[in-house]
């Protein structure tokens, strides 16, 4: 009832009593319905208020005893006065009842903020993906619990966690902010790998978790590209929805311990096709028992989640378990992810994905266009595309003072890639800047079926490419061309060959095809992942990994012609079907030094990666081709060998399979 109508009743009430004592006729029988005004405002009113209506019901009793026939004020004054002390009460009732209500409104401040922090309202999409979250308490007046989640932006994707405290009150809401916390720090570090995530996760959650509790939890990881990293630790497993309905358990092969019982979870990867939705929750969603005592069947209502838009398909599940468990007896989290189908049309947000704008930029854009065109059927064209991406990329974060946006459009046959910058300066290949500007729009001019620059509609302008299935025929470029044009998608100077040092030829006989092409891939794996390492925000990672990292990706930069060679040498005996061959490099004395220390430290890096698990795996033979080849280089070099009678045709173009 609403306050004016409580004020109206409460006044009414004495009048009531004094028609009632004159039925009666009975002199004190409206005494105690008029203390009943001031008392029962007192539960609903101000103090204000009740001491109005207080005064009100005296008034009006005394008005009764002065107005009655047989008044007698040694009598009846001492009855009226007699109010007093309840009316008294009532105020002071108001009062202890105001401020108690004030401390709880407090209380709900405190616990709608913490809410926030530890279950906050998700946005439509994160990342570029649709994502709705929903929790349910088994209390009606309980906003937290031990339930919790949260999904960050990660690269050219999200990162997310599940997770379930073990116990109830305000311990538990006390761990559930700690690790979502923890999980936040670390998920957003793009230095981290998924399981990084999960020790940095599990070691802050166990600085106050008690000896007996835990934390069940999946983590997990989703690219643009629909590879889905998964390390559960002692979780509910989570559901995968295809477009057409059907579900499948994304459960783990190996079991780990939860979060504060030393966890050791293996990450478990899967694909998802365009359109396909996940479900992660807590055991409470599994658990609710019906009427009858079972558990509520959830295969039989998840494939509702496939219809219509993501937040429709969730709460479709949570009506069916409400119709099914009215009175939950557990706490329960349901978040749901989708990736988004693929259409012609663009990959990501409406505006495209913006990158940041630094280093790592170049290795985001190459790991988000591969993964796109692998997972929408265009894996022939995904190379090209990678090293064209990353080169527009590059040249927006060294010669523009925006970030870049990258938008992708696919087709059947036919894959478009814009990046979009805020400078006006349209750009143009062949600058006089050796080895750096123009190198870019020079190599999209030779790779890509069609390509433009033009001025953008929001300001700005874009540079796109287009590459069409199968990919046309491109001329041959010379060693000096490869000098020129090939190169990494993360610049740092590299250090220069000595002026007069002369050039002669290395021969490498019989190498292995299928070794050299798996060991060039893991290679170029280790490189790309010391380019995003050597990054100014790898200043985080310990002192001696960034500087690896910084010499791994000059000496890279120094050696570019000679991998380029091997490169295009291994694919030519690749497509002419050889099991071996012999690369023929030419090679200046003055690089001894560098092939030394390039093998050291790519070895060194290839350990690193290892260790933190960037890769799933090191050089198929620990690096003995790679020293192998860089010995007999180098003893080469300080002999004089003849000149070359033959060198191999296309040995400087070529593309390498992803085989071995």
């Amino acid at each position: 009832m609403r306050p004016r109508y409580w004020v109206t009743a409460l006044l009414a009430l004495p009048l009531l009593a004094a028609g009632a004592q004159g039925l009666a006729d009975t002199r004190f029988l409206s005494l105690s319905v008029f203390a009943l005004s001031p008392l029962i405002a007192s539960m609903f009113l101000g103090w204000r208020r009740t001491a109005l209506l207080g005064a009100y019901a005296l008034a009006v009793a005394l008005t009764m005893a002065l107005g009655d026939a047989t008044f007698s004020p040694a009598l009846d004054l001492v009855r009226v006065a007699s109010l007093l002390p309840v009316l008294a009460f009532a105020v002071v009732n108001s009062v202890v009842r105001e401020r108690r209500e004030g401390r709880l409104r407090d209380l709900a401040a405190v616990a709608r903020a913490a809410q926030g922090a530890i279950l906050r309202e998700l946005p439509r999409e994160v990342g570029g993906f649709p994502a709705v979250a929903r929790y349910r308490s088994a209390a009606a007046e309980a906003r937290v619990g031990g339930d919790l989640y949260e999904v960050v932006e990660w690269g050219g994707g999200v990162r997310l966690v599940v997770g379930d405290v073990r116990g109830k009150g305000l311990e538990a809401v006390r761990t559930a902010a700690r690790t979502v916390a923890a999980f936040r720090e670390a998920a957003e570090d793009p230095g981290t790998s998924l399981l990084d995530v999960v020790a940095r996760t599990d070691r802050s959650a166990a600085r106050v978790l008690g000896p007996e509790d835990f934390v069940t939890a999946v983590v997990a990881e989703l690219t643009a590209g629909g590879t889905l990293r998964i390390a559960n630790c002692g979780h509910v497993p989570p559901l995968l929805v295809a477009p057409d309905g059907t579900c499948a358990e994304l459960a783990a092969t190996r079991p780990s311990p939860p979060l504060g019982l030393s966890p050791d979870p293996e990450v478990e990867e899967h694909h998802l096709p365009p359109g396909s939705r996940l479900m992660f929750f807590s055991d409470g969603l599994i658990e609710a028992r019906g009427a009858d005592g079972g558990f509520f069947p959830l295969e039989q209502h998840v494939r509702s989640l496939a219809g219509g838009s993501l937040a429709e398909g969730v709460d479709r599940i949570l009506d069916a378990l409400g119709a099914f468990s009215p009175d939950l007896r557990d706490d329960l989290v349901v978040l749901g992810l989708e990736r988004p189908a693929l259409r012609p049309a663009v990959v990501g947000v409406p505006g495209g994905i913006t990158l940041p704008r630094e280093g790592r930029a170049a290795v985001q854009a190459r790991t988000l266009v591969g993964e796109v065109l692998r997972g929408g059927g265009l894996a022939e064209l995904a190379e090209d595309a990678e090293l064209l991406t990353a080169e527009l990329v590059t040249n927006v974060v060294l010669h523009t003072d925006s970030a870049p946006t990258v938008r992708i459009e696919i087709a059947p046959g036919r894959v478009r890639v814009e990046v979009h910058d805020t400078s006006s300066v349209l750009p143009g290949p062949g600058s006089p800047e050796p080895g750096r500007a123009g190198r870019g729009l020079a190599l999209v001019q030779r790779l890509a079926h069609r390509w433009g620059t033009a001025p953008a509609g929001t300001g700005g302008k874009v540079v796109w490419f287009e590459l069409t299935c199968p990919p046309p025929a491109q001329p041959e470029l010379s060693e000096a061309e490869l000098l020129q044009l090939w190169g990494d998608g993360v610049r740092v100077p590299s250090a220069a060959v000595p002026a007069r040092s002369p050039w002669r030829w290395v021969y490498l006989p019989d190498l292995p095809t299928e070794q050299v092409v798996g060991a060039w891939l893991h290679a170029e794996d280790v490189l790309a992942q010391m380019s995003r390492l050597a990054c100014p925000d790898g200043e985080r990672l310990p002192a001696v990994e960034v500087e690896l990292a910084r010499r791994v990706v000059a000496l890279a930069g120094e050696l570019a012609a000679p991998r380029a060679a091997v490169r295009a040498q291994a694919a030519a005996a690749v497509a002419d079907g050889e099991p071996a061959f012999t690369a023929t490099l030419e090679l200046a004395t003055g690089m001894r030094a560098a092939l030394d220390d390039f093998a050291e430290a790519v070895l060194e890096a290839d350990l690193l990666c290892a260790r933190r698990g960037l890769l799933p795996a090191r050089f198929p033979d620990g690096g003995e081709l790679l020293r192998r080849c860089v010995d007999l280089a180098v003893r080469q070099l300080e002999e004089v060998p003849p000149a070359p009678a033959v060198v191999r045709e296309g040995a400087a173009r070529g593309d390498l399979p992803r085989s071995g």
